[in-house]
């Protein structure tokens, strides 16, 4: 019996998301002018679509955008798409990114400024933040760092991503049985499948040999 081995990647234009998604308990009124950025891991190829921010109540404006990484220093540094900005509203407060743009998997900077009025879910300790003096409006770029703190403030921020177009095929390894002729009433067999984005699944095909 021959065996041939299909693996399916994942569907196309399904969401995800990076960022901070918890609901964090304590209410910052974040100072105006400060472009606040902080360090995610993104895993996978995929195109931003929007960016979310907890507002505590309807008032105040913000803008948010999403830097790459400078690769040496950690430090935030091209811009790679923003939003337009707007009035906050109470809850989950989601902004389109003007222009979708694709991203291949590394560390990203999610960015967001404020008018001064804006009251944002956080929490005082556990980020590690970045910070540049930039008027409220279009976001600086390229990112000029004017501080840097380690377990600071953290706020509820995150991105959401639809599947890029999978330009990688999958790879496939069979780890058993050993290559050749194999025999018996049943066969164990081990699969492994990889994806630079993802695998649905892994499906096996059987197929009559020559007799004999």
């Amino acid at each position: 019996t021959n065996v041939t081995v299909t693996v399916s990647n994942v569907a196309a234009n399904e969401g995800f998301t990076i960022g901070e998604t918890t609901i964090l308990g304590s209410n910052d009124t974040v100072p105006a002018d400060v472009i606040n950025a902080r360090n995610f891991t993104l895993s996978q190829r995929g195109t931003i679509q929007n960016m979310t921010i907890q507002c505590n109540t309807a008032a105040g404006t913000v803008r948010m955008g999403i830097y790459d990484d400078d690769g040496t220093a950690g430090d935030p540094s091209t811009l790679k798409g923003e939003t337009a900005g707007g009035n906050c509203i109470a809850g989950p407060h989601t902004q389109a990114i003007t222009t979708p743009v694709t991203l291949d998997p590394g560390t990203y900077h999610l960015a967001f400024v404020t008018n001064g009025s804006a009251v944002i879910k956080g929490q005082s300790t556990g980020g590690n933040l970045w910070k540049d003096n930039n008027a409220y409006g279009p976001l600086s770029n390229p990112f000029v760092e004017t501080n840097q703190l380690t377990n600071n403030w953290r706020w509820t921020i995150y991105a959401t991503f639809t599947n890029a177009a999978d330009i990688t095929a999958p790879a496939t390894a069979v780890t058993a049985p050993a290559a050749g002729n194999v025999s018996g009433a049943s066969v164990a067999w081990t699969e492994t499948a990889t994806d630079a984005v993802g695998v649905v699944c892994v499906t096996f095909h059987a197929a009559s040999g020559p007799a004999g």
